[in-house]
């Protein structure tokens, strides 16, 4: 239902100025002219008084002006019901989900979302981030909440949650003493030093090997693995030395972070394709999401 030309007429007899009315509705003046010259020409009547500093209702735009405000009652009305009517009809969203923060955000999401569409139902898929990025391009998932280390690898619509720093964790035990002291870490000494790293393929990898061309290190790795529960307590036990986010940090005795240079940083996004699943739906799951990520 097109009742963009109705908006139009009601916004100049509210303003009482066609000028004026162009500037609240962001139209040109000559779009408002022409709308209300072909209107009053079907009609075949004038619509408006025209006087030197204002626009006033004949009998006969005062008539058009009570019709024009009841099709629009009528439209919300029609678009209420409707709303109403798609909310109960079954929907399901397929989300693609790379980190715990993602997957703790969308536990106390979901049961929101429920309250407002209780007939949804979701598919999770548990992955790292660059199959989900390929996920999502493929029109294989309506949405995904991702941590990436670059915006610029998702080519799909996309909003950001949270920039997260990425630091360098050291086992405060002996051995690891000349890898660090109170200013930071001895980059020169980490050449052949033991690393636990994440698994070839991940956004935090790839980040790994960014530190190490940086500073032109050389890792003896000692593991790769993805979780930072189990990196933490290999921490602890002075297994070797790690790069761990910001939401996976643990202030326990005997582990020492520390900024890197350059800093690092994971960027949390929710993708998503346009038109692939409706619009409302979409966007009521993406604003809940904005207003609840947080480590």
């Amino acid at each position: 239902m097109n009742t963009k030309h109705i908006s139009y007429i009601l916004e100049i007899a509210e303003q009482k100025n066609i000028t004026k009315a162009a500037e609240k509705l962001y139209v040109s003046q000559s779009t408002l002219s022409q709308c209300l010259a072909n209107l009053e020409s079907e009609l075949g009547t004038p619509l408006f008084y025209r006087y030197s500093k204002e626009l006033v209702p004949t009998p006969a735009g005062l008539c058009y002006l009570e019709g024009a405000r009841q099709m629009l009652e009528i439209k919300k009305q029609v678009y209420d019901n409707i709303a109403k009517m798609t909310s109960n009809m079954p929907l399901s969203f397929t989300i693609g989900i790379s980190s715990q923060g993602g997957l703790r955000v969308f536990s106390k999401v979901s049961a929101l979302y429920k309250d407002i569409y209780p007939n949804v139902t979701f598919n999770i898929i548990e992955d790292h981030s660059l199959p989900m990025i390929k996920m999502l391009n493929a029109g294989k998932l309506d949405m995904a909440i991702l941590a990436v280390d670059n915006t610029e690898r998702i080519s799909s619509a996309y909003e950001r949650l949270l920039d997260e720093e990425l630091f360098l964790a050291f086992p405060d035990t002996p051995g690891f003493e000349r890898y660090f002291n109170d200013d930071g870490v001895l980059w020169d000494t980490l050449n052949q030093a033991p690393f636990i790293l994440s698994p070839k393929g991940t956004i935090i990898r790839e980040l790994e090997d960014v530190l190490c061309s940086a500073h032109k290190i050389q890792p003896y790795v000692i593991c790769e693995i993805s979780s930072k529960t189990a990196v933490i307590s290999m921490l602890s036990e002075g297994l070797g030395i790690s790069l761990i986010p910001q939401s996976a940090k643990r202030e326990i005795e005997g582990i020492r972070y520390f900024s890197v240079s350059p800093q690092l940083y994971r960027y949390h996004v929710i993708a998503y394709m346009k038109r692939k699943t409706p619009e409302r739906e979409k966007e009521t799951f993406i604003r809940l999401v904005k207003e609840n990520y947080n480590f």
